[in-house]
This record gives C-alpha cells, sequence and structure tokens, in this order.
C-alpha cells in the first residue's frame, strides 16, 4: 500500500493506494483545514474500507504540529502521523 500527502500552494494531493485525490487546504494559527471536499479517483482497490477511513480522518479541521520530519494532525476523528 501507498499512502502520500503533498500540500503546495493551497491544494493538496493525497495518494491512498490505488486511488489519487486532491482538493483545497487552508492554514490558520495552528488549525489545518482539508476540503471540505476531497475529489478523488475512483478505481477498485482491496482496501477501499480502510482508504475511506484515511480520507475521513484527513478531511476537515486539525490541530497541528510539526517537527523537522513529521506533521501531525489531531482532529475529534483521531490523530494522523505524517512522516517526510
Amino acid at each position: 500500500m501507498l499512502y502520500q500527502v503533498t500540500f503546495d500552494d493551497g491544494r493538496t494531493s493525497v495518494r491512498v493506494d490505488c486511488n489519487v485525490c486532491t482538493g483545497a487546504f487552508t492554514s490558520d494559527g495552528n488549525t489545518l483545514t482539508v476540503g471540505p471536499q476531497l475529489a478523488c479517483t475512483r478505481a477498485a482497490c482491496q482496501t477501499a474500507s480502510y482508504e475511506n477511513a484515511v480520507l475521513t480522518l484527513l478531511s476537515g479541521d486539525h490541530q497541528y504540529t510539526t517537527t523537522l520530519h513529521n506533521l501531525t494532525l489531531t482532529s475529534s476523528r483521531g490523530t494522523m502521523l505524517l512522516q517526510r
């Protein structure tokens, strides 16, 4: 499985196994908002239920912290650690 998230110039790109999603993001203070919606390809991956869980966790508002190689997103939906 391959999972990759890129943030650049107000746009995010997310690779979740065999699908790719794109959408907007904003950052204000220590709040990062992904979405409101991500547009995704719809290939029939064997990991579809896990992909849906990842996208649900990633979308919406998050409090975030960063270190040299980590971005940690925390919301009421859970915590996601993204590593460079």
